[in-house]
């Protein structure tokens, strides 16, 4: 019985700190949190047409002055693009057409000036379904949105 609740509060103490050692940290603006579990923890705020990206690497945010990208929507057979605009501190912001939608399929291709990149996958008003080297959730179920590789220069 003791080894039982021992083992039980090892398990409820790491946990915690298991999601976020594999890159799924938790929002901190209210938002969803990207799928994909990399370094780069990118949080999506949709406000009406407005929309927030806030950045960060482990926990610690990532000054967004300089960062380039792309935010790229599909709703069933429709789908459209809009740029990134840094907004100050670790936040770009993206201008779309039309309102964010339940089931919305999101992806944000961003590029750091030091030329690394990331890339942010949601489905809009869903729940992050963590992804760990053991396997994926729902982000290899986006379909139409493969990621790009990555070029490197010589």
């Amino acid at each position: 019985m003791v080894l039982a609740v021992a083992t039980l509060g090892h398990v409820l103490f790491t946990a915690p700190l298991a999601a976020t050692a594999c890159g799924v940290w938790p929002p901190k603006h209210g938002g969803q949190m990207n799928y994909e579990g990399g370094e780069v923890a990118v949080e999506l705020v949709g406000h009406g047409r407005q929309v927030s990206l806030y950045l960060e690497d482990h926990g610690v945010p990532i000054p967004a002055g300089q960062v380039k990208g792309t935010l790229a929507v599909k709703r069933g057979a429709t789908g459209w693009t809009a740029p990134v605009k840094a907004a100050g501190d670790n936040r770009v912001t993206v201008q779309l057409p039309r309102a964010l939608a339940k089931g919305d399929e999101i992806v944000a291709d961003l590029a750091f000036a030091n030329g690394s990149i990331t890339q942010g996958r949601f489905v809009y008003g869903e729940e992050v379904q963590m992804r760990t080297q053991f396997g994926a959730g729902r982000a290899n179920a986006l379909p139409g949105f493969a990621p790009r590789p990555a070029t490197m220069s010589q």
